[in-house]
């Protein structure tokens, strides 16, 4: 998160993708990997953003899971992995800037943001309640 933000009525759409592989294992006490929950995913983020004012801009992030792997952590025996396509989780933030650097040596801003829930949460790919909080981001030239 940087420091900088949009001016007003400047605007940015970004597309970003990610692949993870393995990103949840489950193992027996002795941290051996007994299955792979959730196998690999591939999702998209689609985000975009607004300014506002010269220092308040607005703006989301929506990812999607266009390929998840998926096998059931509970079911003993599992019925084996299935392939799934899912939203996640709908984050929404704005970005106050208190100090710009481009005027100053050093920049400062908050961004309080909150997440909605949208994403399957049974297929640990998004929260089943809403989530929030603030980050700040600093810059020194």
């Amino acid at each position: 998160c940087s420091s900088q933000g949009l001016y007003r009525l400047r605007y940015s759409f970004d597309l970003s993708y990610v692949y993870t592989f393995h990103s949840l294992d489950l193992l027996d006490p002795a941290g051996t990997r007994v299955r792979s929950v959730v196998d690999y995913t591939f999702g998209h983020f689609f985000s975009g953003a607004l300014g506002v004012t010269d220092f308040w801009q607005v703006g989301f992030t929506l990812p999607l899971f266009s390929r998840a792997r998926f096998e059931s952590a509970t079911a003993d025996p599992s019925p084996g992995p299935e392939n799934v396509f899912e939203v996640g989780d709908l984050k929404v933030a704005m970005k106050l800037r208190a100090i710009d650097s481009n005027r100053h040596r050093f920049g400062l801003a908050f961004e309080p943001f909150a997440t909605i829930p949208l994403g399957a949460d049974d297929h640990y790919l998004g929260e089943s309640k809403a989530t929030g909080g603030v980050k700040n981001a600093c810059r020194v030239r």
